[in-house]
Parts: C-alpha cells; structure tokens; sequence
C-alpha cells in the first residue's frame, strides 16, 4: 500500500488509516488496491463533480469546452433529462451522450478529475449492451452502404465518391 499516502488532489494528505475505514465497502477497496487512480475516485466522490468536466474525463469530448457546447445543445442526456455543464455528476447515473452520428448510452462508475489515458478512463463508465449493440449494428450498416474497395486501390477520388453516393441514393 505504497500509494496510501499519495495527495488525494482533494486539498489534504491521504494516510494509510483513511484509506483503511474504506475497508467498510470492500468492492471499492479491493479495487482501488489494484488501481491508483481509482483510489482518486473514492476520495472524490465527497467532492462535487461538473458534468462536462466527467465527460472531458472520461474521453467523450477532447476539451472541456466542447463537452460544455454539448451539452448546451442538448446532445447529453442526464437520467433522461437535458441537464446543464454545471450539474453534478454521482455515480450510477445514466447518461445518453450523442457525438456525431454515435449514441452511447453509459452508465457512471466513477469519478475523476483528472483526465487519464484511455484504459483508466474506460473504467469511469459501462456502456449498457442496448447501445454496444446498436452502434455495432450502425457500423456494420456504414461497412454495407459505401461498400468494399479492392485492397490497394486507394481512397476513391471526388468524381468516384459522387458516383458511389448517386448509386445508393443519397
């Protein structure tokens, strides 16, 4: 337990004693015994969390302001209401998040406010199956809609691509 007394980024040293009373909730021990960042999280769930700082986090949007602009425009979805950049983000909450032409519908399991790589950032949230599912099934309907090139042909020209959009009726 090396990292027991690392900062907490919460304002205060973390001693080897506090982070024992987690002991009370062993899931969340076990697994900030094997993942430091996560030990991060436990501490920050007493601490308030801005939407659009998790979504910046948890690697949705690359800067925070353009999770803001989202969220403004109404493209996150928070319990199933529009929220606003500001609201506070608790764990086990449902988000529906559209970027694009994607919908991720992911459910928090944790909190960070630091962004990390993208294997800690993966465990701040679980996609449920319904949206793994339909945005597999999307994918593969883009693959069937432009259709597949010759290996080694090249990226079709300006002229091809009209053509190939005019062919499919678009």
């Amino acid at each position: 337990m090396a990292f027991a007394s690392q900062y907490a980024g919460s304002g205060r040293w973390i001693t080897r004693k506090a982070l024992l009373s987690l002991a009370a909730l062993p899931a969340l021990f076990l697994v900030v015994l094997w993942n430091d960042w996560l030990y991060h999280a436990v501490v920050y769930t007493t601490v308030k969390l801005r939407l659009d700082k998790w979504l910046w986090a948890a690697r949705f949007f690359k800067t925070r302001s353009l999770a803001s602009t989202a969220i403004d425009g109404g493209k996150v979805h928070y319990d199933g209401q529009r929220a606003k950049p500001a609201k506070e983000v608790q764990i086990g909450a449902t988000l529906r998040i559209t970027r694009g032409t994607e919908v991720f519908e992911v459910v928090v399991r944790g909190l960070s406010e630091q962004r990390r790589g993208a294997a800690d950032a993966a465990l701040l949230f679980a996609e449920t199956e319904e949206s793994q599912q339909r945005r597999s099934e999307i994918a593969a309907g883009r693959r069937v809609e432009f259709g597949v090139r010759e290996r080694g042909e090249g990226r079709p020209t300006k002229r091809q691509r009209r053509q190939i959009r005019s062919f499919f009726g678009e």
